[in-house]
């Protein structure tokens, strides 16, 4: 009988506004993306991809809005690897440039539009983002995705290698402080964060939650803090929680939803989510 695998979650918190994308990959080479309303709490389950993601090479725009993301899809009209936008939470490419390669770094938005340094697309068009926001390259690293989003790499981690490209080979630790409650932050640590393919070699990444030195390990796969100092987190089973903590101690969640029943279906995206 086949080991059962939970459902490998990741989420990114918009800057700029109380949504997060969130990624949920399995089976194999299939993801599915969601909306999630932090206002509210509610959910949006939106489009399915049979592809490989990589969820440190995706980023979130400001707003919510859009999602860019790396992906390996056979079929593709390109090339097999290619970085896209879209409109969460659908995987439909209003944007797209050919890699060619899994070595290839991903992009990000930043807020000026004058900082946009991509090419034009290979599919599509970005001339409706470039009033708002750019697209850059994302440099690799450890936490990639943390790091643009408030998160601190320790000074007792060790330096990156020189010359070392994807800095995929030391394991570092990163903490953010609870918005609004300094005394309380969550720590992460890990190594091959830049991937999060959780492959043999590949050990999960483990999270704390520390409030004045009391530290209290976090049974999860991802954790981040929302604008309003309250605690999302995925758990290892594959559940999307919001907790409100009180020092160390979690309590009952305030908003749960199980996302281990969900299965590939892909359906055709409304017409929203196919123009800009």
């Amino acid at each position: 009988m086949a080991r059962y695998v939970p459902p490998r979650i990741f989420g990114i918190v918009a800057t700029h506004a109380p949504v997060a994308a969130v990624i949920r990959r399995g089976p194999t080479e299939w993801a599915h993306l969601s909306k999630w309303d932090l206002a509210t709490g509610a959910l949006e389950r939106g489009g399915w991809l049979h592809a490989r993601v990589f969820p440190q090479r995706c980023d979130l725009s400001p707003d919510g809005r859009w999602l860019a993301y790396l992906a390996h899809r056979a079929g593709w009209p390109g090339d097999e690897v290619y970085d896209a936008i879209s409109h969460l939470p659908w995987w439909t490419a209003l944007a797209a440039w050919d890699e060619g390669t899994t070595y290839a770094q991903g992009l990000r938005f930043v807020d000026d539009p004058a900082a946009h340094a991509l090419r034009e697309p290979d599919v599509g068009t970005v001339v409706t983002l470039l009033e708002r926001y750019g697209l850059v390259h994302r440099r690799p690293r450890q936490f990639a995705v943390e790091l643009d989003r408030g998160w601190v790499e320790s000074d007792d981690s060790p330096p990156r290698e020189a010359g070392g490209p994807w800095d995929e080979n030391r394991s570092v630790t990163v903490s953010r402080a609870r918005p609004g409650s300094p005394a309380t932050a969550l720590r992460a640590a890990g190594r091959f964060a830049a991937f999060r393919d959780n492959r043999p070699y590949d050990p999960t990444t483990t999270y704390e939650l520390e409030t004045d030195g009391e530290v209290v390990a976090l049974d999860v796969q991802w954790a981040d803090w929302d604008h309003r100092g309250r605690l999302l987190l995925a758990t290892t089973a594959g559940s999307l929680r919001i907790h409100e903590p009180d020092g160390g101690h979690l309590g009952p969640p305030l908003v749960e939803h199980d996302l281990v029943p969900l299965v590939p279906d892909p359906q055709p995206p409304p017409a929203s989510a196919t123009r800009w």
